[in-house]
């Protein structure tokens, strides 16, 4: 009995020495990524970017495929632990300025058992905001009266953006407030957008008072570099970094069907 335990202890010991080696041996075997996250118009660094590393296929599978870091107030980052491999750089959290991975130019970088570095140079963007007001409070009455209707978020509106190629984005509500709803996404300057707003439950009127219809509201949008924020709208667009533009909607009525 005692010889057998003894048999059982050298086999886990011999274990616990193997997974060591491997671990050493992966530990080695794995590169590192730093560098800076800059502000392509001014040149500053940008501070608490979430910079994310996604593997592409030259990365062995069975190994996590992403790492993340934020940087700090000098918009340094650093990605320790990489397995060999290229990766993809996105970012997330970076308030004015444009993923890559979204929008591009994409990067990525082919990272070996050696320390890499890699600055980043993000595009600042443009704001569009669709607004949708309830003044009559028929949203929420609704969402009220009709259980179901209480967990959908937003005014039930979809709002659809697609490009020149026929790349298509939904815009998502990222703010509601006293019958206020607001669908916002930072897009590149200087291209043409179409955006698309429909609500089947609802009756809109556009800021012009004219009805929209069944088959929704569509226009062509290219936004620009915008300019500081008016002192007067930072009441309405305090929630946002960037100043917006806005296109304006109003519930005027409209049953649900099946209310």
């Amino acid at each position: 009995m005692t010889l057998r335990r003894e048999t059982i202890q050298m086999k886990i010991r011999g274990l616990i020495t193997l997974a060591v080696f491997a671990s050493v041996l992966l530990a080695q075997n794995r590169g590192s990524l730093a560098g800076k996250v800059l502000a392509d118009d001014t040149g500053k660094p940008l501070a608490g970017v979430m910079v994310v590393t996604i593997a592409g296929s030259s990365i062995q599978e069975g190994r996590s495929s992403v790492f993340r870091s934020v940087t700090d107030e000098n918009g340094a980052y650093f990605l320790p632990g990489l397995p060999p491999g290229t990766y993809r750089i996105c970012v997330s959290d970076a308030k004015d300025y444009l993923d890559p991975c979204q929008w591009g130019p994409e990067t990525s970088i082919n990272v070996v058992d050696t320390p890499a570095n890699l600055n980043l140079r993000l595009r600042k963007g443009a704001r569009l905001v669709v607004r949708i007001a309830d003044p009559n409070g028929l949203v929420a009455g609704y969402k009220k009266a009709v259980e179901a209707a209480a967990s959908v978020p937003g005014a039930f509106t979809n709002v659809t953006l697609s490009d020149a190629e026929g790349n298509s984005k939904l815009v998502p509500l990222t703010h509601w407030a006293d019958n206020i709803y607001e669908y916002s996404l930072l897009l590149p300057t200087g291209h043409d957008f179409t955006i698309v707003v429909s609500n089947r439950y609802f009756s809109l009127v556009d800021s012009s008072n004219r009805s929209i219809g069944p088959q929704g509201y569509s226009s062509t949008v290219r936004l620009s570099v915008p300019k500081s924020l008016n002192p007067l709208l930072r009441p309405m667009f305090g929630f946002l970094n960037t100043p917006a533009t806005a296109i304006d909607f109003r519930i005027v009525g409209g049953i649900p069907s099946g209310n």
